[in-house]
Formats: structure tokens, sequence, C-alpha cells
């Protein structure tokens, strides 16, 4: 569901509501459940592709360790 603005549209339900940050302070204070849902998920998605990030090119902590053993 959008709700129409001149601007722009505002996602009023669903998943998209709560991927969405705050629209204001007062925002975060009021809806503080769909502001705790949005730190949890763009925490937990950055935690993810970090950790996606060092794993896939082989540059992990262990990697890189046995490379210094090796040298």
């Amino acid at each position: 569901m959008l709700s129409t603005n001149k601007q722009h549209l505002h996602p009023i339900g669903g998943l998209c509501y709560y991927l969405t940050p705050p629209e204001s302070f007062q925002d975060m204070l009021t809806k503080y459940i769909h502001t705790l849902l949005y730190i949890v998920f763009m925490l937990g998605s950055c935690a993810y592709f970090s950790r996606i990030w060092i794993d896939i090119p082989g540059q992990s902590a262990k990697d890189v360790a046995r490379q210094l053993k090796e040298q």
C-alpha cells in the first residue's frame, strides 16, 4: 500500500513499510516498533554483507594468518 504525496510515495503497510527509515525524529519516538525493526534490519544486513565481503575473496582472518605463516 502506498500513500501519495506531492513529492513522493510513502509505504503505509506491509514489508516495505518496515524496511524504510522513519520519516522524522517524532516518527522514531511514536512508531517504536517500526524504528526497532528498521534498525535490526539495517544492522543485520550490514553484518551479513560484511561477512560475505570478507569470505568470498578468500581474505578471512584464517586465510591471512595461513598466508603469513607460509611466508
